[in-house]
């Protein structure tokens, strides 16, 4: 159920931060921001939790790839990642 104290305009602010980073640094999306969205969207929004549990995948991807050494995620293109052994 939504944070109902939570303003729809904090909610956004951090959808919209979310998104945005899902074009410029993927990488960078954190599993406690995914966890937000989730804890704060609308359970009725079908279409946004589908999105969201996109975002909770990348974000555990995301820490997998972080504690792994040896390996880099970095921007091909507009939002491709490429993984590089280093």
């Amino acid at each position: 159920m939504p944070n109902t104290t939570l303003s729809n305009a904090t909610y956004q602010q951090a959808l919209d931060t979310t998104l945005r980073l899902l074009t410029t640094n993927p990488s960078a999306i954190t599993a406690s921001q995914a966890v937000f969205l989730r804890q704060n969207a609308d359970p009725r929004d079908e279409r946004t939790a589908r999105m969201i549990t996109a975002i909770e995948e990348l974000a555990n991807a995301n820490e997998t790839l972080h504690r792994t050494p040896g390996t880099e995620m970095t921007l091909k293109g507009k939002s491709v990642l490429e993984r590089k052994d280093v």
